[in-house]
């Protein structure tokens, strides 16, 4: 795995331990999968999370425009549907965006449990940050 990708593993586990493990009052766990950089990884480690019976969310997704971002997301909705899941906002962010706020809100309205963002840095980390801010 990148070690882009280790930091963001990181930041998950932090996030989670913060939390005491929970999210809105329900345990979660982190399973890690590895998109090999490409949207057909990306797939196929959706398909792999979403296969998982105790894998129960309802997902936003978010990518930057960019066709790695793009086909990630695209590639998770179409597993996710799949599978039965519900996406309930697919939007895109411009690159280089600092405020979040706008998405974040309309994520949290739209009614969304859980965010898939494969999003590089500084975006991605501007989602977490402000998302801990409105208490997302």
């Amino acid at each position: 795995m990148a070690p882009i990708g280790q930091d963001q593993i990181q930041g998950l586990k932090l996030a989670i331990d913060k939390h005491e493990g929970q999210i809105l009052e329900h345990f979660v766990s982190l399973q890690v999968e590895d998109t090999g950089c490409t949207s057909e990884g990306g797939a196929n480690a959706a398909l792999k999370i979403l296969a998982d019976p105790q894998t129960i969310a309802i997902f936003a997704t978010i990518n930057d425009g960019d066709i790695y971002t793009l086909g990630l997301t695209i590639g998770f909705r179409k597993a996710s549907e799949k599978q039965g899941g519900k996406i309930v906002l697919d939007t895109s962010i411009n690159k280089g965006e600092t405020i979040m706020h706008p998405v974040l809100k309309a994520i949290k309205n739209a009614g969304a449990q859980l965010l898939f963002f494969p999003l590089f840095q500084p975006e991605g980390n501007m989602i977490l940050l402000q998302a801990d801010k409105i208490q997302y």
